[in-house]
């Protein structure tokens, strides 16, 4: 459509027309409306023209009529200023109004779930507004669109109502709503042996209506098929068997393939874990393409182990590992096996400790006990109740998160489900602020051990202890605090906190020079000890063997002494014989 809206050369005035494009029916008519600016022009007159007179005419004044079906375009132009407007004008067929109106069917039977489609009549053929509205007297039984496709839903009988938009004419179609007939063949497929039969069953819904049927082989070579649905195998391959019920042209087919004979057995699980005393009933999978399916023979190679009843059940007896066995009682003797492990399951658990304390950004070390003590697997599944608090590892390690106070689970995993729980108090850490050690000094005999005694404050610190010699040749200490005198001298023993508090223990190794003597009567020998300057404090435990004064030792009559020596409250000795 071309549309001008002009304006005359200096004079600020415009012309345009509306409307700017039209639909009428031939032998209608409208009118084209000038309009111009500013709206009290003086000169006001416009010449209007029709492109094609055969298709539509415009008088002098603008009004336009309809001839012959097409499309044409009306000029305006304005007296003044020459200004030139179009109306696109579409002619149409002319209006057929509505005399009669009808539908096909009137009445219509359908099964559940088809469709059917009503069709409008109208008279005369050729009316010009064909609309129709349609509804449904019950949605439940049948519905209808818009088009006027019926649905049937369900069995029973509805009314839908059709009006023509003209008129308003409302006609009926009377619909009866019957339940579909529908077969299928069980099975629907099958593999049968040469020689072997089956028979295929007709499912009908609903089941009241008439099986007489119809039965054939796609090939008679492969197999055969009886009135009654006994199918049999002749030669190895594949044929359809079909089944036509007569009185409603219904057909559902079965595959079958003939093969040599064969049978297979599948146990529900090929290995399993098992209680001692607990029983599990085996699933077994037998087919056969045989006329019927064979039974299964079971049996255990361990007895001891496991028993296995004739239906399948395991009896759990001794810890142990056996193999269960399922053989088709058939001449092919398929088999299947399953592997059964059994256990000694655990009868309680317990976590050690079952209360803890846990610091933010540190660990705790959970172990787990197991009654009986012959439990055959002992490892657990860890779980945290509140996982922002602590978390817990698959080894039981627990890792302080946040403050708070959680639950960890640890559950069996041989299948007893098992359960134990342990407390866990989330705090945060609490260094430490001094180490008080209950002697500054140790005086040892070599070959001798001693466990430091020391506090740390505060009490609740949450720092860890460490320990350290700083000569391992005189000393060595453990990681639990336990000194070992290694050989004579002088070492410092640090005590070491993680927050970097320590404290010290001066530790002295003595030894006598000698651990025995063997004198005669009034002979002397000198004992010294060694690995310090401190004078030490002799005496002999019987002064008549043997005397000692400073070290100095002098035999008296015959028999045997201990020579002792102390320093620092260490106490060493030697043996002393004297000989006739």
């Amino acid at each position: 459509m071309y549309s001008y809206r002009g304006e005359a050369a200096g004079s600020g005035k415009g012309f345009t027309v509306e409307p700017k494009e039209q639909e009428v029916r031939v032998g209608s008519t409208f009118y084209i409306t000038p309009v111009f600016t500013p709206a009290d022009a003086s000169n006001q007159k416009v010449i209007y023209k029709s492109a094609d007179d055969k298709i539509a005419t415009v008088d002098e004044n603008g009004l336009v009529t309809g001839i012959a079906i097409g499309e044409t375009t009306i000029i305006c132009q304005s007296v003044e200023g020459n200004i030139i407007a179009t109306c696109q004008v579409t002619v149409l067929k002319a209006y057929v109004n509505v005399i009669n109106f009808n539908i096909t069917p009137t009445q219509q039977e359908v099964e559940t779930g088809s469709t059917f489609q009503i069709t409008p009549i109208f008279t005369p053929a050729d009316a010009t507004n064909q609309k129709v509205t349609y509804q449904s007297s019950d949605p439940s039984v049948a519905t209808v669109d818009e088009k006027g496709v019926v649905t049937a839903v369900k069995k029973g009988t509805v009314t839908i109502i059709c009006q023509s938009d003209e008129g308003k004419i409302v006609v009926y179609c009377n619909v009866t709503v019957i339940e579909g007939v529908s077969l299928t063949l069980k099975p629907s497929a099958r593999e049968i042996a040469v020689g072997k039969s089956f028979t295929i069953t007709k499912v009908i819904v609903p089941v009241e209506a008439d099986g007489t049927a119809i039965w054939k082989s796609s090939n008679e070579a492969v197999a055969k098929v009886t009135q009654n649905g006994k199918v049999t195998g002749l030669k190895k391959g594949k044929c359809t068997i079909s089944c036509t019920l007569t009185k409603y042209n219904v057909t559902a087919t079965c595959e079958v393939t003939v093969a040599t004979l064969r049978t297979t057995v599948k146990l529900g699980k090929t290995g399993i874990r098992m209680g001692v005393g607990t029983t599990y009933r085996m699933k077994v999978t037998i087919w056969s393409n045989n006329t019927r399916t064979p039974a299964v023979r079971w049996k255990t190679s361990r007895k001891k182990i496991a028993t296995v009843s004739q239906s399948g059940k395991i009896k759990a007896k001794k810890v142990g590992s056996t193999v269960i066995t399922a053989v088709s009682r058939d001449r092919m003797k398929a088999k299947a096996n399953c592997r059964v492990r059994v256990i000694q399951r655990a009868k309680s658990i317990q976590i050690v400790p079952d209360y803890a304390v846990c610091y933010v950004g540190g660990t705790r070390k959970l172990h787990v006990s197991m009654k009986p003590k012959n439990t055959t697997l002992h490892s657990v599944k860890w779980s945290s109740a509140d996982t922002s608090i602590a978390i817990v590892e698959s080894d039981g390690t627990v890792r302080g998160i946040a403050e708070g106070e959680t639950k960890i689970k640890a559950v069996a995993k041989d299948g007893s489900n098992k359960k134990a729980v342990c407390v866990i108090k989330v705090t945060e850490k609490v260094p430490a602020t001094s180490i008080v050690v209950a002697q500054s000094e140790l005086t040892m005999k070599q070959g001798d051990s001693a466990k430091l005694s020391y506090s740390i404050l505060p009490n609740n610190s949450s720092d860890n202890i460490s320990f350290a010699s700083d000569n391992r040749r005189v000393a060595k200490v453990s990681g639990a605090g336990v000194v070992t005198a290694t050989g004579t001298g002088n070492c410092t023993i640090t005590i070491l906190a993680d927050g970097g508090v320590t404290s010290t223990v001066a530790v002295n190794v003595v030894s006598l020079n000698r651990s025995s003597l063997t004198m005669r009567q009034y002979d002397t020998e000198t004992l010294s000890v060694e690995g310090t300057t401190e004078s030490a404090t002799w005496y002999s435990s019987n002064p008549r063997v043997a005397t000692v004064v400073n070290g100095k030792v002098v035999g008296r009559s015959v028999g045997t002494t201990y020579i002792y020596a102390t320093v620092n409250g260490c106490k060493m000795h030697a043996v002393s014989i004297l000989l006739n």
